[in-house]
């Protein structure tokens, strides 16, 4: 809604830019703004998808912290390019400055339309249209476009969708259940979160290849690794690759896609178990493996967690993620600074 309405990009959805409002202490937010509610397309959310609400502008979660958002006929940023967020929720092609790496790949067919969406978007069924799997493969496998090189890459609404995989990753790769044993985080899984872009790409590969990948998250919430493998199969779509004409190189495709696979995973599952479990306060400890990774979960956390703002030195796309966890790591814990890899690479910090 803020990208196609009001031609706004957040640029920063991370841990601490999504509340949640506690519904029976606090209340709920509302969509209040009469230009919003009679808007082509007012914004609806879960609870009245879910039969959880009357009121189709009531929700819980609330993105805040617009600091670093930017609004599209804005010139002072010329392309679009900056590299801001918060580097552990970061797009691929964000923490890069320029598209992630062409290969000709497979994509996955439109998510079918839960049927409470459908009813209530019938022109966006008609707009992104389902696709059956059973279809021949050659129908989903592309090859990029003749014109893409010459194109200049920005930072666009697919890109602050990412973010939001990685805040869910984020969460799920950390969540506790309280009455159950603490299982460690792997330590190349949380290495390869905080490795940069191309590390980053390891994952998504790899969540999209193995649906039923072990490990990842606590074991009691297993069920979360199908949505998270069909959520990285869509981040497989880079639109700066595609034909202009390509009836998915639209800046809305890849929220629709989400949106759709995300309540569906919802209304599929919310009698499960997994879904009613509390979580614990203390997110996940991650095992060490002295002499291997060389830096520990304790500072790796504080960092990404850490409040503060800064700046990070301007990198070359080409090699600034060609080294792996090993050689981004520094040796001694104590040569940590004290704050997160929230970034602001405008043009106006590069010329201090």
């Amino acid at each position: 809604f803020l990208r196609m309405h009001r031609n706004v990009l957040h640029r920063d959805i991370s841990k601490g830019n999504v509340v949640y409002v506690n519904r029976p202490q606090n209340g709920t937010a509302e969509v209040r703004d009469t230009r919003a509610r009679e808007c082509k397309q007012p914004p609806v959310f879960a609870r009245y998808f879910l039969g959880e609400s009357d009121d189709p502008h009531e929700t819980s979660a609330l993105l805040i912290d617009f600091d670093n958002a930017k609004v599209l006929e804005s010139k002072t940023d010329r392309d679009g390019s900056s590299r801001v967020g918060t580097a552990v929720f970061m797009a691929r092609a964000v923490d890069l400055g320029s598209a992630v790496n062409f290969s000709p790949w497979l994509r996955p067919p439109t998510p079918k339309s839960p049927d409470p969406y459908a009813e209530t978007y019938p022109e966006r069924l008609e707009r992104f249209k389902p696709e059956d799997e059973e279809e021949p493969m050659s129908r989903f496998f592309f090859e990029s476009s003749k014109d893409s090189d010459r194109r200049v890459w920005r930072h666009e609404l697919d890109h602050d969708v990412e973010s939001v995989f990685w805040l869910m990753f984020y969460w799920a790769l950390n969540a506790r259940p309280k009455e159950d044993q603490n299982e460690l985080v792997s330590c190349p899984t949380w290495s390869w979160l905080i490795g940069g872009a191309r590390w980053r790409e390891g994952l998504i590969f790899s969540f999209s290849a193995n649906p039923n990948r072990k490990g990842a998250v606590h074991s009691a919430f297993q069920p979360l690794t199908d949505l998270i493998s069909k959520l990285a199969r869509v981040l497989q779509l880079e639109r700066h690759w595609l034909d202009n004409s390509h009836p998915l190189n639209d800046p809305e495709y890849i929220v629709e896609a989400f949106q759709r696979l995300v309540l569906q995973f919802i209304l599929d599952n919310r009698d499960e178990v997994f879904m009613g479990i509390e979580v614990d306060r203390q997110p996940r400890d991650v095992e060490e493996t002295p002499g291997v990774y060389l830096r520990s979960a304790t500072s790796q956390r504080a960092n990404f967690e850490n409040e503060k703002k800064r700046t990070r030195p301007k990198v070359d796309a080409d090699n600034s993620n060609e080294r792996g966890p090993l050689e981004n790591h520094v040796e001694e814990d104590e040569s940590l600074p004290d704050v997160d890899d929230t970034v602001d690479d405008t043009e106006e910090n590069w010329q201090r």
